[in-house]
């Protein structure tokens, strides 16, 4: 990965190497951190699929609350107060 084109990098090639050292201590512990928030990430992921498969239920309770609502919508209304 090269920095040609970033704003930042203006005189960055004429600079000496220890000069350029903090920077790459830098990059690699940015590096780090994201490789941390990658794995916390996946597992996320992996633990809400987890959690989305065990909670289907294949829409039997979607079919369970329209069978109760056309019962009630058909009732004759059998009980009249």
């Amino acid at each position: 990965m090269t920095l040609e084109g970033h704003p930042g990098a203006r005189g960055a090639a004429s600079a000496p190497a220890e000069a350029r050292r903090p920077d790459l201590e830098q990059l690699d512990e940015l590096e780090a951190r994201l490789e941390e928030e990658r794995t916390r990430l996946r597992q996320l992921r992996e633990t809400l699929e987890q959690d989305q498969s065990a909670r289907w239920d294949g829409g039997a309770a979607r079919r369970c609350a329209r069978d109760v609502n056309r019962r009630i919508v058909e009732d004759d209304g059998g009980i009249t107060p």
